[in-house]
């Protein structure tokens, strides 16, 4: 059970491992921002690609999608960004139970942004944790995790590759354990969660009054998605690609005050972010310089 490229990894290193995938169960399609067109998700169409049969339930713990699951006689269910809560029905149908590829450290960032969550909370590392599933909200027992570092280049997307080709090379080890019966079960320890909600739209505006480390953290955890935005000559830019910088004191917060590196250089409440690549509202996504070279007066320019 998957939706988008995060959940393809897994499954092309489960089939590369020899284990017959019964089914792949996806969401229901849904059309593209400007609504004119289906696009499947990635794990329907990965599916489709190796002929894997696609079951597309409107919620996968209905009756409906019981009888339909259970009937395929799969020995275990495998979970990763699915983005539907699974009832007791579902997680218990399969004789070795469901798993599931939790892109945390848990019971670090439980919830539905972990890795974003992560990123903009300005981790040095991270992880992804094979559990056991049960019905609340990523508490089942952990058998195994898997650690990578984030450095201060990264992104929610290439933090999002790192951490699928980990949970890619972790579920086929955790099945192998599993079907040898010496698979750990870990409890987690409640005390320790933290979450991770959902990112909302008002969070994703960048206020430059704060210091440069959240500004930068900020822009790097909702790149490449939803994207951290600013406005600009009262049009709404998009950031991408953002590092702190220190000893910058000139400027007030959200000015522009040069350029460096591929990038321009905007003050923050304390010290500055250098933006590699921006995307100004109805265009396509360019190189902060070329963004920068169109300013025509570009004294104090700035975000707002």
């Amino acid at each position: 059970m998957g939706t988008g490229e995060f959940a393809v990894p897994p499954l092309k290193a489960l089939i590369k491992a020899g284990h017959e995938v019964l089914c792949a169960v996806c969401p229901e399609d849904k059309p593209n921002s400007r609504g004119n067109k289906i696009i499947p998700c990635a794990v329907k169409a990965f599916a489709a690609e190796r002929g894997i049969e696609v079951y597309q339930p409107h919620r996968a713990s209905s009756s409906e999608s019981f009888g339909y699951l259970s009937a395929k006689g799969a020995d275990i269910l495998i979970v990763c960004s699915y983005g539907q809560i699974l009832r007791n029905n579902i997680l218990t149908m399969c004789p070795y139970g469901a798993l599931n590829i939790h892109s945390s450290l848990l019971p670090k960032y439980r919830g539905a942004a972990p890795m974003q969550r992560a990123v903009m909370n300005g981790e040095s590392r991270t992880g992804v944790t094979v559990m056991y599933m049960d019905e609340r909200m990523d508490t089942g027992d952990i058998m195994y995790a898997s650690e990578i570092d984030i450095s201060p280049e990264d992104t929610f997307g290439t933090v999002s590759g790192k951490l699928s080709e980990a949970g890619a090379s972790l579920i086929v080890s955790a099945l192998e354990h599993l079907q040898a019966g010496d698979a750990p079960r870990i409890k987690q320890d409640g005390a320790e969660a933290t979450y991770a909600d959902k990112i909302t739209k008002e969070e994703t505006r960048i206020d430059f009054g704060r210091d440069a480390d959240t500004v930068a953290n900020t822009i790097r955890g909702l790149d490449p998605d939803p994207g951290a935005r600013a406005a600009f000559a009262g049009k709404s830019v998009k950031l991408y690609a953002a590092v702190s910088l220190d000893g910058v004191t000139s400027g007030s917060p959200g000015e522009i005050i040069g350029k460096k590196d591929n990038g321009i250089i905007v003050r923050c409440g304390e010290g500055a972010v250098l933006i590699k690549k921006v995307k100004p509202e109805g265009k396509n996504l360019m190189g902060a310089i070329d963004f920068y070279n169109g300013i025509r007066d570009k004294k104090g320019a700035s975000f707002s």
